[in-house]
């Protein structure tokens, strides 16, 4: 039986349905990030469960045909993408095994599943991000959290969002910089700014709203010059106040300090409003 801290030669029997290579040692299983089907790897055991265990990628010994280079420099240590590290083909037919999975495990129907449909451009096309803000080395940073945690990965160009969402995290950054505006600190529940939001649409329009732990947006004029300076196409900014401890991360509503209410976009010839608080599927290429 392994320990904590051990490092062991596995071979990758399956993929897990969060994308964790599946492995078996000693009759324990064993997770672990970044491994493929077919792979004999090296990892760490990271934790210990009664019957499981989680691992960290340390080696590919014998890779899978399947397995490419990440074109994202966060990818590993950024939580919000699983499947970079598979060719686009490979991820899409396991997308459609989990769905087969889920249909066999969860419904009890086994029933085959269609082919999962593809991009052909699988990036920048997410339309919606929400990137937490804190404080680092006295700076605010903007970015997505590691892989089950909360701390805080610095991330200035995600290739999976419209472009907007980089520029809009960039001008508030350094609008907070400017002003002396603080960023939420979990442990304190301190600080102003918690969340970034961002909107856009395939024209190039985007809205912005910042989620506050205050009555109400600091320094108010300051970000909407910066923003209307910053970010061609912006349409709207907003604020909504959450001072609740947790992890919801909007507020019960919202208050738009500049431009419109909403944005438009068109999905199958109907033109949609969506306001900063609504739900709206995030990949309008993949909804049509």
């Amino acid at each position: 039986m392994f320990r904590k801290n051990d490092v062991v030669d596995l071979r990758v029997d399956a993929l897990g349905v969060d994308a964790q290579g599946v492995c078996r040692y000693e009759g324990i299983v064993v997770f672990v990030a970044g491994a493929l089907p077919g792979e004999h790897i090296r990892a760490m055991i990271l934790s210990i469960k009664k019957n499981y265990a989680y691992a960290k990628l340390l080696d590919v010994l014998e890779p899978s045909p399947h397995r490419v280079t990440p074109p994202c420099p966060y990818f590993g240590r950024c939580g919000g993408c699983s499947c970079q590290h598979m060719d686009y083909a490979y991820t899409l037919e396991y997308k459609r095994g989990v769905v087969a999975q889920a249909m066999l495990k969860i419904a009890g129907v086994d029933s085959p599943v269609d082919n999962t449909l593809g991009m052909e451009d699988p990036w920048q096309y997410r339309n919606k991000t929400a990137t937490p803000v804190q404080c680092s080395q006295g700076q605010a940073v903007t970015g997505f959290y590691a892989p089950r945690s909360h701390r805080l990965i610095r991330i200035e160009n995600c290739l999976i969002a419209m472009p907007p969402a980089d520029d809009i995290a960039a001008v508030v950054r350094k609008w907070m910089e400017d002003n002396g505006v603080s960023a939420y600190d979990e442990a304190t529940c301190k600080g102003d700014i918690r969340h970034v939001v961002s909107r856009a649409n395939r024209q190039g329009e985007s809205m912005a709203l910042l989620v506050v732990n205050c009555p109400k947006l600091p320094f108010e004029k300051e970000l909407i010059r910066a923003l209307i300076e910053g970010v061609p196409g912006i349409r709207s900014i907003s604020y909504s106040v959450n001072t609740k401890h947790g992890n919801t991360i909007l507020g019960s509503d919202s208050a738009v300090v500049w431009g419109s209410e909403t944005l438009e976009e068109t999905l199958c010839g109907i033109t949609f409003r969506v306001s900063p608080m609504s739900f709206f599927q995030v990949n309008p290429w993949q909804t049509e």
